[in-house]
C-alpha cells in the first residue's frame, strides 16, 4: 500500500493547478448490478484513487480552494453491522484518514448539508456580489447518475442567499 504522503502530494499538485474560488468534487463510483442480488466487482474511479488512495465505493472527496485557505473533506459510507455481513465492512473514519492523509472525514449523510453550507457562507456571497459570473466552479467526475450527481447539478445553478 502507498504512503498517505503520496496522495497528499497528488492533491497539492492538483490544487496548484486549479483556479481560486473552486470546489472540486470527486466520486469513487458505484458497484454495477450483475443480477438482482449480486454486483460486479467494484472498480474505483482512477482520478479519485489518485487523490485519496481509497478503494471504497460511494465515497466522495471535496477540495475547496478559497484564496489562501484549502479545505479537504472525505465523505464515507457509515458501517452498518447488519449489511457488513453481506457486503463487507466499510472503512472507518480513522482508516480513511490514515490512508488518504485527510483529517476531515464525514459520513455520506452529511454531504448535502455540508455542500450547501459551504456555498452559502460569507466568502461565497462576497465572491458572487463582486459580479463574477459563477461563485464557484464545480467539477464532478464520474457521478454515475447518483443522487449526489443530482445535487451537483443543483449546486451549479445555486445562488447564495441575499443576492
Amino acid at each position: 500500500m502507498m504512503n498517505k504522503e503520496f496522495f497528499k502530494k497528488n492533491r497539492n499538485k492538483y490544487i496548484q493547478e486549479i483556479e481560486n474560488k473552486t470546489i472540486t468534487i470527486l466520486f469513487s463510483g458505484f458497484s454495477l448490478p450483475k443480477s438482482a442480488d449480486q454486483d460486479f466487482p467494484f472498480e474505483v474511479n482512477k482520478n479519485f484513487y489518485y487523490m485519496t488512495g481509497i478503494k471504497q465505493e460511494q465515497t466522495i472527496l471535496v477540495i475547496i480552494k478559497n484564496d489562501s485557505k484549502i479545505e479537504e473533506m472525505l465523505f464515507i459510507t457509515e458501517n452498518d453491522p447488519v449489511l457488513s455481513k453481506w457486503q463487507g465492512k466499510k472503512i472507518t473514519k480513522e482508516e480513511a484518514s490514515s490512508i488518504s492523509g485527510i483529517d476531515a472525514i464525514h459520513y455520506l449523510g452529511a454531504f448535502d448539508n455540508t455542500i450547501f453550507t459551504i456555498l452559502n457562507n460569507t466568502s461565497v456571497s462576497l465572491t458572487a456580489q463582486s459580479l463574477l459570473p459563477t461563485a464557484y466552479k464545480i467539477v464532478a467526475l464520474n457521478p454515475s447518475g447518483s443522487a449526489s450527481a443530482d445535487l451537483i447539478i443543483e449546486c451549479i445553478g445555486y445562488q447564495p442567499k441575499g443576492l
